[in-house]
């Protein structure tokens, strides 16, 4: 694509120059701007009507249209609150977490006070303001004020200039940035497909082979346990217990400097995630002062780390000595274990941790509800071969992944660009036009 024959400077921060015959508006004269509002969460008689009602978790950064939300509101519930019906065809903006992510109205519907609905009161393409917006959520972020979270005010949208081409070269911008994006999201959609197909089966993988071994001549027997049907006759189901000393970890006085930012190791389950295999630190470290300060426990290289909360069951290995917070149970093996079997093999019993989860503000696996759980004991060499064979296959399949993560991370950049140049006038598309 060629560029425009001519450009004109603008005092905007985040653009320099623009095509000779375009403006810069403010929003407020492209659209008439209103916020939302949410009914009494405790008045049934507000909730599950025929009127739709979204918020920002309603919608995501690949939602290009949207029709409705989790939740929909009663006309009692519409009238009780100063939420706004906005006609189809409308732009919901995201004002709060986060800031920035766009969507065009399918129907007729309403918002909570977390978005603008943007109504236009002239002739102009909502799928060019659309993408134009998308683009922009980094300057937004820029005007966003709040202690408790980031917020743009009313008044800082309603302000902000954006770029105004003619209305014939919007329709062609955005039916050109329709046409091309719309390759571009199959392609990535493609992509996402094969990294979900390869996740389930690298899911299959472990759970065949820490379930029934690498032989399937053997006999089998019923399990005693409910989650598995069957098991190789020289397997046993043993509580974990039995198989791990397992101790929790704590957290020492966060108000005390002197406790923290020591030599010693100390992670939380927000430190991994279900994709790591080792952890070797977390963000915090405490001092020998805060370590003797509460119960926490050293645990030695090789202990499993077992998340029991936010979520419980996710599973990884210490590749260095480090004690964990409350959040974590630490499982040093007794006797001779594969600690790397038993990573895979905990790896895959999430949905079954996470039946024994209690509480009321969030859920959480009690120290015995885990210690009793009981868990598979293959002879050692059996879990030696088992996790050595997974350490291959499964680091085969996650070079693929990382791959393929890499080509759509590629293409959600090359996308961005693209949207960017057209919307912003660095390439003339006005001759552009869609092949038959």
């Amino acid at each position: 694509m060629k560029a425009y024959p001519e450009y004109k400077s603008t005092n905007l921060k985040w653009i320099e120059n623009i095509p000779i015959h375009w403006e810069y508006v403010r929003a407020q004269y492209l659209f008439d701007i209103v916020s939302g509002s949410t009914p009494n969460s405790t008045d049934d008689t507000l909730w599950n009507g025929d009127i739709n009602w979204i918020t920002p978790a309603d919608f995501n950064t690949r939602d290009h249209y949207i029709t409705k939300g989790k939740r929909s509101i009663s006309q009692k519930g519409y009238e009780s609150c100063s939420t706004t019906l906005v006609p189809s065809g409308s732009i919901i903006f995201s004002k709060r977490a986060p800031i920035g992510k766009v969507v065009i109205a399918n129907d007729e519907l309403c918002t909570n006070q977390g978005c603008f609905g943007c109504i236009p009161v002239k002739e102009l393409s909502n799928n060019y303001f659309y993408y134009l917006m998308c683009i922009l959520e980094p300057q937004y972020n820029l005007l966003g004020s709040g202690s408790t979270f980031l917020e743009i005010s009313a008044k800082e949208f309603c302000s902000f200039r954006l770029l105004l081409p003619p209305m014939k070269e919007q329709t062609t911008i955005a039916s050109y940035l329709d046409h091309v994006t719309g390759q571009i999201d199959a392609l990535m959609s493609e992509k996402q497909t094969q990294i979900d197909d390869l996740r389930k089966y690298r899911m299959s993988l472990i759970t065949e082979a820490v379930t029934r071994g690498l032989n399937n001549d053997v006999y089998f027997k019923k399990s005693e346990i409910d989650w598995v049907e069957e098991i190789p006759a020289n397997w046993s189901c043993v509580s974990t217990q039995y198989l791990f000393n397992v101790v929790s970890g704590s957290t020492p006085d966060s108000t005390n400097e002197k406790l923290w930012d020591g030599g010693i190791k100390w992670i939380t389950p927000a430190d991994f995630k279900t994709e790591y295999h080792y952890i070797c630190e977390g963000k915090r470290t405490i001092s020998q002062e805060g370590y003797e300060s509460c119960s926490t426990t050293l645990l030695p290289i090789g202990s499993i780390i077992f998340s029991k909360r936010a979520p419980i069951g996710k599973v990884v290995i210490a590749s260095d000595e480090l004690c964990t917070n409350q959040g974590c149970f630490g499982c040093e093996t007794i006797g001779e274990l594969s600690n790397n079997y038993y990573y895979y093999l905990m790896s895959i019993l999430g949905p079954q941790y996470n039946k024994l989860g209690s509480g009321s503000t969030f859920m959480e696996i009690s120290a015995k509800e885990f210690n009793n759980f009981k868990l598979l004991c293959p002879p050692i060499r059996e879990q030696k071969e088992i996790a050595e064979y997974l350490d291959e296959k499964t680091n085969n399949i996650d070079e693929l992944i990382a791959e393929l993560e890499t080509q759509l991370k590629d293409l959600a950049e090359y996308k961005k660009a693209v949207i960017t140049e057209a919307v912003t006038g660095k390439v003339d598309v006005r001759d552009w036009k869609l092949e038959d």
